[in-house]
């Protein structure tokens, strides 16, 4: 059953999004996405929708997933930043494409989640942490790519110094139905923004607030 319903998530949802890298596809037909969720949300695991995890939060649709990875881009010998563990899927997809993955989850016992579901996939180049990520992350070294799974109303500048040159950031920045879906790219002196498409997620905890005038 999950089978068939992995194959129509491919064909139905990713595929149709548009060109999607056929490795990302290998990738969600390698990591079973349904382990990684509770008995009660197993058989709507490769459905078209987020999923609930603890404390509110949510496990993006596969979809969503699917895109980012597409935008990050990353290869084989670059490291990246996760803001938002989550249950760690995202997580493991990201392992599977990087030489090292740190990931940085805001409550404990998910980041505990994470670790026993990622063992289940071997996946040993994740580092995990537990932390309020969402103005930045001290990091022991820069990282080719930061991806930021939580909303932000805007990217703090933080995040720029995790990077090495030439480094970029996937965001979602935006707040409400106003999110967007950002490549934050360094070229030379150069910060380069491109919107690539549209999605709601809510904010990440603590998120900092942008600034509001009164009259």
């Amino acid at each position: 059953m999950l089978n068939n319903a992995k194959d129509n998530m491919l064909s139905q949802q990713i595929r149709t999004w548009g060109k999607v890298d056929g490795k990302i596809e290998d990738l969600f037909r390698l990591i079973d996405r349904a382990s990684f969720l509770a008995p009660a949300f197993q058989d709507f695991a490769y459905a078209d929708m987020t999923l609930p995890l603890l404390h509110g939060e949510i496990m993006l649709s596969p979809v969503v997933q699917a895109k980012l990875l597409q935008v990050l881009n990353l290869q084989v010998h670059e490291t990246v930043l996760e803001v938002g563990t989550g249950n760690g899927f995202l997580t493991a997809l990201l392992a599977r494409q990087a030489k090292h993955v740190t990931s940085v989850e805001y409550y404990a016992d998910l980041s505990e989640i994470a670790l026993k579901n990622l063992a289940k996939v071997n996946g040993h180049n994740v580092k995990l942490c537990v932390g309020n990520a969402a103005t930045g992350w001290a990091l022991d070294a820069p990282v080719d790519a930061v991806i930021i799974t939580g909303g932000l109303p805007f990217l703090p500048e933080a995040f720029k110094k995790c990077l090495k040159p030439n480094g970029r950031i996937v965001a979602i920045l935006g707040e409400g139905a106003a999110m967007q879906v950002t490549l934050i790219c360094l070229k030379g002196r150069q910060w380069i923004s491109e919107k690539m498409f549209e999605t709601t997620v809510p904010l990440l905890l603590k998120a900092p607030e942008l600034e509001r005038f009164v009259f």
